[in-house]
């Protein structure tokens, strides 16, 4: 949406240590385990740890933590730290993914160590990271292994550097279409659409691609998730991409 440094959904880490973690109709056994903060490019350096015995520990920040957690009636958990218990949070757990909510809205997001979603998580991590080292050939064969095993993030992020590259020998207009599709088949909202939208120009489907950035431009005007300055932002981005769109060229990444 914004260009690479800001082309990634990104629920802020919020560090454990704040309160009071709630995870409702749960034993707390899929909490036990370790996890692995994620961040707008993949891991950043948090983990946290849950015990069978009901201690955790984190490392949030450089700082380490320690907590206990305790299954109440009604299978909520309550790992607390210290004894502050005006801030609650609500732990949703789907399989090897863990979100940690606050008044219904995701804070934070985790992912198990060790799992495979972890190895495919990694591979995109380092895929993001080569890419902006400048090590597109690298870093782009990384994104594939993760949008090759079924990442969401890695299909559309794949796509957007097959789509947008500086370097023309890493553009592929067929490609970008393959896998930009595959995004928007998992998702299909104003990002996924925006990133078709460059794949189908790459390709030299203006019309398309037109046409899909301006239902991309639809879906983000109802967007609520955004600040005023990042939607004002996208929308200007979104007009002039439309405008190249139209006008036969595809966009590249400056």
């Amino acid at each position: 949406m914004f260009g690479k440094s800001h082309r990634h959904w990104y629920l802020p880490a919020l560090a454990l240590g704040a309160a009071v973690l709630l995870a409702c109709g749960s034993s707390g056994s899929e909490l036990v385990g370790s996890w692995k903060g994620m961040g707008p490019r993949g891991y950043n350096q948090d983990v946290a740890d849950f015990l069978a015995d009901g201690s955790c520990k984190s490392l949030e920040g450089g700082e380490r933590r320690f907590c206990s957690w305790s299954a109440r009636p009604g299978g909520v958990l309550l790992v607390r730290y210290g004894t502050d218990a005006d801030a609650e949070l609500q732990a949703e757990i789907d399989g090897d993914r863990m979100w940690l909510k606050q008044g219904g809205q995701a804070q934070s997001a985790w992912v198990r160590a060790g799992s495979k979603l972890d190895g495919t998580l990694a591979a995109y991590t380092k895929g993001m990271s080569l890419i902006q080292a400048g090590d597109s050939e690298q870093g782009m064969a990384a994104l594939k292994e993760a949008a090759d095993a079924g990442l969401l993030s890695g299909q559309y992020s794949l796509a957007w550097n097959y789509a947008t590259a500086k370097d023309p020998r890493f553009q592929d207009g067929k490609k970008a279409v393959d896998y930009a599709e595959k995004a928007v088949a998992q998702l299909h909202d104003y990002l996924t659409l925006d990133t078709l939208a460059a794949a189908l120009a790459r390709d030299g489907q203006f019309k398309k691609a037109a046409d899909t950035e301006t239902e991309a431009f639809s879906l983000l005007e109802k967007e609520a998730g955004l600040s005023d300055e990042d939607q004002q932002a996208a929308e200007e981005l979104f007009r002039k991409r439309i405008d190249l769109y139209q006008g036969g060229q595809a966009y590249t990444e400056e």
